[in-house]
């Protein structure tokens, strides 16, 4: 049986739609167009990546600081105004830490206050409280379990962002001698720049302290009054500083003798360690 053949019909499409778009869209950019204007002068970038040897004499090296200070320097010629200068530029992008250690047996307001003061009005970034497991100054004193003490300091920093609980001293050899937990600590974090937090009482004796000297040179150091310990600040060596913080009358000494004397001393402590404290006690007598 043979095959039905369909006759093919041309396909017509109307363009003249199309069209009307297409001169539309060229007229519209034609007449929003910018066209490129030819530059007054040539401006030639030098490349990223040279060749040539920086020459050693007849040049300018150019300091500008955040505050839009220039500093000009000829032929590399480091005068003390500028090492200063760059110096303090390279510090100022650190975070200034300090370094607030102690026993902490156990830590209380006072210290909070101190610490608070240092960050509000002392312009720290942040304040370490560095339990140490070891005073060398203090052989023979009954400290607390360490986990105990690091527990209750850091339950009392916690709420605040420029706080921050360490037990970077148990990890470095016993005695901890301050001069070595800052030599640790400035390698561990070089973006850092440390101040070391003690009272004036212990500025008194500070030419005790192991390599105290040593300490002076390398280290900034904030001193907050203690009553009974007057400071001569005009005699201050210049890493060293005197803050005017008020002074907190409480002794962790005080604490724990209250505490023996089942004494409730709860507004002298912050609120989570006095509850940890009660907790703990109670605890212990239980499992005794």
């Amino acid at each position: 049986m043979g095959r039905v053949k369909i006759a093919r019909k041309s396909t017509f499409i109307d363009m003249t739609a199309m069209s009307d778009v297409t001169v539309l869209l060229l007229t519209f950019f034609m007449l929003t167009s910018t066209f490129l204007q030819k530059e007054p002068t040539t401006v030639v970038t030098p490349p990223s990546v040279s060749t040539e040897k920086v020459q050693e004499t007849n040049f300018v090296q150019v300091l500008v600081s955040p505050e839009g200070k220039v500093w000009l320097t000829m032929n590399n010629d480091t005068s003390s105004a500028w090492s200063n200068e760059k110096m303090r530029m390279a510090e100022s992008n650190k975070l200034k830490t300090g370094i607030f250690s102690g026993s902490f047996n156990p830590v209380h307001i006072g210290h909070l206050a101190l610490a608070n003061y240092l960050c509000e009005y002392e312009e720290l970034d942040e304040v370490w409280f560095m339990v140490s497991p070891q005073n060398p100054l203090k052989a023979g004193t009954e400290l607390w379990p360490d986990d105990l003490r690091l527990r209750l300091v850091e339950l009392a920093t916690e709420e605040y962002p420029r706080f921050r609980s360490s037990d970077f001293e148990f990890h470095l050899p016993r005695p901890s001698y301050s001069v070595h937990t800052l030599e640790k600590l400035h390698e561990t974090y070089p973006e850092r720049d440390f101040y070391l937090i003690i009272g004036s009482d212990n500025w008194a004796r500070f030419d005790r302290w192991y390599q105290s000297e040593r300490i002076i040179k390398e280290n900034r150091i904030l001193i907050y009054p203690r009553p009974g310990f007057p400071v001569n600040e005009n005699g201050l060596p210049e890493t060293v500083r005197l803050v005017h913080s008020p002074t907190f009358e409480i002794s962790s000494t005080f604490i724990r003798q209250a505490l023996d004397e089942k004494k409730d001393v709860r507004y002298f402590l912050h609120p989570k360690v006095w509850e940890y404290i009660r907790e703990y006690i109670r605890q212990s007598i239980t499992d005794n």
